[in-house]
Protein backbone atom coordinates (compact mmCIF):
# COMPACT_ATOMS: atom_id res chain seq x y z
CA UNK A 1 0.00 0.00 0.00
CA UNK A 2 2.76 2.30 0.71
CA UNK A 3 4.19 1.90 -2.54
CA UNK A 4 1.10 2.12 -4.64
CA UNK A 5 0.68 5.39 -2.72
CA UNK A 6 3.79 6.46 -3.84
CA UNK A 7 3.28 5.86 -6.95
CA UNK A 8 0.03 7.24 -7.29
CA UNK A 9 2.13 10.95 -5.94
CA UNK A 10 4.33 10.07 -7.96
CA UNK A 11 2.09 10.22 -10.96
CA UNK A 12 0.51 13.16 -10.02
CA UNK A 13 3.63 14.98 -9.41
CA UNK A 14 5.13 14.41 -13.16
CA UNK A 15 2.08 15.34 -14.50
CA UNK A 16 1.80 18.18 -12.62
CA UNK A 17 5.65 18.61 -13.60
CA UNK A 18 4.99 18.18 -17.03
CA UNK A 19 2.19 20.53 -17.40
CA UNK A 20 3.50 23.00 -15.41
CA UNK A 21 6.43 23.36 -18.07
CA UNK A 22 3.67 22.97 -20.79
CA UNK A 23 2.25 26.48 -19.67
CA UNK A 24 5.70 27.89 -19.50
CA UNK A 25 6.18 26.82 -22.86
CA UNK A 26 3.10 28.33 -24.15
CA UNK A 27 3.56 31.45 -22.90
CA UNK A 28 7.28 31.61 -23.72
CA UNK A 29 6.00 31.09 -27.68
CA UNK A 30 3.16 33.29 -27.02
CA UNK A 31 5.47 35.65 -26.27
CA UNK A 32 8.27 35.20 -29.34
CA UNK A 33 4.84 35.43 -31.36
CA UNK A 34 3.68 38.98 -29.84
CA UNK A 35 7.45 39.89 -30.11
CA UNK A 36 7.63 38.47 -34.16
CA UNK A 37 4.12 40.39 -34.78
CA UNK A 38 5.66 43.73 -33.40
CA UNK A 39 8.86 43.35 -35.71
CA UNK A 40 6.59 42.46 -38.85
CA UNK A 41 4.92 46.14 -37.97
CA UNK A 42 7.50 47.76 -37.32
CA UNK A 43 9.10 46.78 -40.16
CA UNK A 44 6.39 47.75 -42.75
CA UNK A 45 6.18 51.04 -40.83
CA UNK A 46 10.44 52.00 -41.27
CA UNK A 47 9.47 50.85 -45.17
CA UNK A 48 7.00 53.04 -45.15
CA UNK A 49 9.27 55.98 -43.98
CA UNK A 50 11.78 54.85 -46.06
CA UNK A 51 9.49 55.07 -49.25
CA UNK A 52 8.82 58.55 -48.17
CA UNK A 53 12.27 59.53 -47.48
CA UNK A 54 13.05 58.47 -50.72
CA UNK A 55 9.86 60.13 -52.50
CA UNK A 56 11.29 63.42 -50.76
CA UNK A 57 14.44 62.76 -52.21
CA UNK A 58 13.83 62.38 -55.48
CA UNK A 59 11.09 65.49 -55.13
CA UNK A 60 14.44 67.57 -53.93
CA UNK A 61 16.74 66.15 -57.06
CA UNK A 62 13.92 67.48 -59.51
CA UNK A 63 14.21 70.96 -57.65
CA UNK A 64 18.06 70.64 -57.61
CA UNK A 65 17.81 70.11 -61.70
CA UNK A 66 15.61 73.06 -62.16
CA UNK A 67 17.21 75.14 -59.67
CA UNK A 68 20.47 74.27 -62.09
CA UNK A 69 18.71 75.16 -65.40
CA UNK A 70 17.84 78.31 -64.05
CA UNK A 71 21.28 79.35 -62.68
CA UNK A 72 23.15 78.73 -65.39
CA UNK A 73 20.56 79.72 -68.07
CA UNK A 74 20.88 83.15 -66.16
CA UNK A 75 24.64 82.99 -66.31
CA UNK A 76 24.93 82.02 -70.01
CA UNK A 77 22.91 84.98 -70.78
CA UNK A 78 23.58 87.95 -68.72
CA UNK A 79 26.97 86.89 -69.76
CA UNK A 80 26.35 87.66 -73.38
CA UNK A 81 24.72 90.82 -73.00
CA UNK A 82 27.89 92.05 -70.39
CA UNK A 83 30.50 90.92 -73.45
CA UNK A 84 28.67 92.38 -76.18
CA UNK A 85 28.27 95.35 -74.06
CA UNK A 86 31.77 95.68 -73.27
CA UNK A 87 33.11 95.05 -76.96
CA UNK A 88 30.67 97.95 -77.68
CA UNK A 89 32.18 100.55 -74.89
CA UNK A 90 35.33 99.18 -76.15
CA UNK A 91 34.48 99.89 -79.65
CA UNK A 92 32.75 103.56 -79.30
CA UNK A 93 35.84 104.28 -77.04
CA UNK A 94 38.13 103.31 -79.89
CA UNK A 95 35.95 105.21 -82.63
CA UNK A 96 35.59 108.60 -80.03
CA UNK A 97 39.27 108.57 -79.68
CA UNK A 98 40.35 108.05 -83.04
CA UNK A 99 37.47 110.98 -84.32
CA UNK A 100 38.97 113.47 -81.19
CA UNK A 101 42.51 112.40 -82.78
CA UNK A 102 41.33 113.51 -86.28
CA UNK A 103 39.63 116.90 -85.00
CA UNK A 104 42.47 117.85 -83.39
CA UNK A 105 44.85 117.02 -85.94
CA UNK A 106 42.78 118.45 -88.55
CA UNK A 107 42.62 121.75 -85.90
CA UNK A 108 46.01 121.81 -86.13
CA UNK A 109 46.93 121.41 -89.75
CA UNK A 110 44.30 124.32 -90.44
CA UNK A 111 46.20 126.18 -88.40
CA UNK A 112 49.51 125.78 -90.01
CA UNK A 113 50.98 123.68 -87.27
CA UNK A 114 53.19 120.64 -88.15
CA UNK A 115 51.87 117.15 -86.40
CA UNK A 116 56.10 116.93 -85.92
CA UNK A 117 55.61 120.07 -83.23
CA UNK A 118 56.16 119.71 -79.43
CA UNK A 119 52.00 120.84 -78.62
CA UNK A 120 51.28 118.44 -81.28
CA UNK A 121 52.63 115.54 -80.17
CA UNK A 122 52.14 116.49 -76.55
CA UNK A 123 48.54 116.52 -77.22
CA UNK A 124 48.32 113.00 -78.91
CA UNK A 125 50.23 111.79 -76.06
CA UNK A 126 47.35 113.14 -73.80
CA UNK A 127 44.94 111.89 -75.66
CA UNK A 128 46.47 108.20 -75.98
CA UNK A 129 47.05 108.10 -72.12
CA UNK A 130 43.29 109.04 -72.15
CA UNK A 131 42.27 106.28 -73.99
CA UNK A 132 44.45 103.90 -72.26
CA UNK A 133 42.83 104.70 -68.96
CA UNK A 134 39.12 104.62 -70.43
CA UNK A 135 40.06 100.80 -72.18
CA UNK A 136 41.13 99.59 -68.44
CA UNK A 137 38.25 101.05 -67.03
CA UNK A 138 36.20 98.97 -68.96
CA UNK A 139 38.04 96.25 -68.93
CA UNK A 140 37.51 96.42 -64.99
CA UNK A 141 34.31 96.86 -65.22
CA UNK A 142 34.06 93.73 -67.22
CA UNK A 143 35.38 91.86 -65.18
CA UNK A 144 33.80 93.05 -62.08
CA UNK A 145 30.51 92.21 -64.11
CA UNK A 146 31.65 88.18 -64.66
CA UNK A 147 31.96 88.17 -60.86
CA UNK A 148 28.97 89.43 -60.28
CA UNK A 149 27.59 87.07 -62.07
CA UNK A 150 29.43 83.90 -60.91
CA UNK A 151 28.11 84.98 -57.45
CA UNK A 152 24.62 84.93 -58.54
CA UNK A 153 25.03 81.67 -60.03
CA UNK A 154 26.71 80.01 -57.19
CA UNK A 155 24.29 81.82 -54.32
CA UNK A 156 21.68 80.05 -56.84
CA UNK A 157 23.34 76.75 -56.60
CA UNK A 158 23.92 77.23 -53.08
CA UNK A 159 19.41 76.69 -52.53
CA UNK A 160 20.31 72.98 -54.07
CA UNK A 161 20.13 69.83 -50.99
CA UNK A 162 22.51 67.53 -52.23
CA UNK A 163 23.36 64.16 -50.34
CA UNK A 164 21.44 60.85 -50.77
CA UNK A 165 18.59 59.90 -48.50
CA UNK A 166 18.83 59.05 -45.03
CA UNK A 167 17.17 55.89 -44.50
CA UNK A 168 16.11 54.59 -41.62
CA UNK A 169 17.71 51.04 -40.79
CA UNK A 170 15.34 48.38 -39.41
CA UNK A 171 16.49 46.28 -36.61
CA UNK A 172 14.12 44.13 -35.23
CA UNK A 173 14.00 43.73 -31.61
CA UNK A 174 15.64 40.13 -30.27
CA UNK A 175 15.91 38.54 -26.67
CA UNK A 176 13.83 39.57 -23.57
CA UNK A 177 11.82 35.91 -23.49
CA UNK A 178 12.18 33.82 -20.81
CA UNK A 179 11.56 30.36 -21.41
CA UNK A 180 10.63 28.64 -17.94
CA UNK A 181 9.68 24.99 -18.89
CA UNK A 182 12.84 23.78 -18.16
CA UNK A 183 13.53 24.70 -15.00
CA UNK A 184 9.37 24.31 -14.26
CA UNK A 185 10.05 20.53 -15.61
CA UNK A 186 13.00 20.16 -13.14
CA UNK A 187 11.26 21.55 -10.41
CA UNK A 188 7.99 20.00 -11.04
CA UNK A 189 9.97 16.71 -11.36
CA UNK A 190 12.21 17.06 -7.78
CA UNK A 191 8.30 18.09 -6.38
CA UNK A 192 7.02 14.96 -7.18
CA UNK A 193 10.44 12.90 -6.05
CA UNK A 194 9.78 14.77 -2.63
CA UNK A 195 6.12 14.31 -2.91
CA UNK A 196 6.01 10.55 -3.65
CA UNK A 197 8.61 10.14 -0.91
CA UNK A 198 6.64 11.39 1.67
CA UNK A 199 3.36 10.07 0.35
CA UNK A 200 5.46 6.43 1.00
CA UNK A 201 6.50 6.97 4.15
CA UNK A 202 3.21 8.16 5.43
CA UNK A 203 1.43 5.55 4.31
CA UNK A 204 3.93 3.50 6.15
CA UNK A 205 3.77 5.30 9.11
CA UNK A 206 0.11 4.39 9.11
CA UNK A 207 0.36 1.07 8.74
CA UNK A 208 2.65 0.56 11.64
CA UNK A 209 -0.11 2.94 13.34
CA UNK A 210 -2.98 0.57 12.44
CA UNK A 211 -0.66 -2.52 12.97
CA UNK A 212 0.06 -2.01 16.56
CA UNK A 213 4.02 -1.41 16.05
CA UNK A 214 5.69 0.36 18.40
CA UNK A 215 9.30 0.01 16.72
CA UNK A 216 11.14 1.47 14.05
CA UNK A 217 11.92 -1.71 12.73
CA UNK A 218 7.98 -2.59 12.53
CA UNK A 219 7.86 0.50 10.26
CA UNK A 220 10.54 -0.05 8.64
CA UNK A 221 8.98 -3.35 7.24
CA UNK A 222 5.53 -1.84 7.06
CA UNK A 223 7.20 0.46 4.55
CA UNK A 224 8.31 -2.00 2.44
CA UNK A 225 5.03 -4.26 2.96
CA UNK A 226 6.37 -7.15 5.46
CA UNK A 227 4.75 -7.83 8.16
CA UNK A 228 7.19 -8.03 11.26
Amino acid sequence: MPVIMGGLALASGVMGAFGSAGSAKAQAIAQKMQQDQQNFENKLQNEAQNRNILRQWQAQQQLNIQLEKAANQQYATQSVYLRRNYQNTASLQSRQTKAATDSYLASMSARGISQDSASAKAMLRQAQRQSQLDSLAASASYEAGKRSLKAQEENILSQRVLGGPQQQVFIPTTGGIVDASASALTTGLIQAGLGAASATFGSAMENVRNDGSANWFGGLNALFGKKP
